[in-house]
């Protein structure tokens, strides 16, 4: 009797593993899932800064030089440089936000992304 009394009591706590293990699993999936994203948005952030920086500065070059377009002509391309910057920053930021605030549902999220 003690046995079987054991045998119920280990078998209660494999259940409660393998519950433990399973919300830990999802808690890690969506960490990964968050962090993916924000890691990518980062990396991005970073290319753009600077090859896409020189790129656009040339490109300004060509079209000042070659082209004979003016110099505010040509800011149009720094402007949405800027605007890029602070949106790609926007949206690495929403990740941080969206795995931290459980109170707040998707489409609060999905609405600051929108801004």
């Amino acid at each position: 009797m003690v046995r079987t009394g054991t045998l119920v009591i280990n078998t209660l706590r494999m259940k409660n593993r393998k519950q433990n293990l399973s919300r830990e699993r999802i808690l890690m999936n969506r960490y990964n899932h968050h962090y993916e994203r924000y890691w990518n948005h980062k990396t991005s952030s970073e290319f753009e800064r600077g090859e896409l920086v020189t790129e656009i500065r040339e490109k300004s070059d060509y079209l000042q030089d070659q082209m004979n377009i003016t110099w505010i002509e040509v800011q149009f391309l720094d402007e949405a440089l800027s605007v890029l910057f602070k949106c790609r920053s926007m949206l690495q930021y929403s990740y941080v936000l969206a795995f931290y605030s459980k109170n707040h549902p998707k489409s609060y999220i999905e609405e600051n992304q929108k801004i």
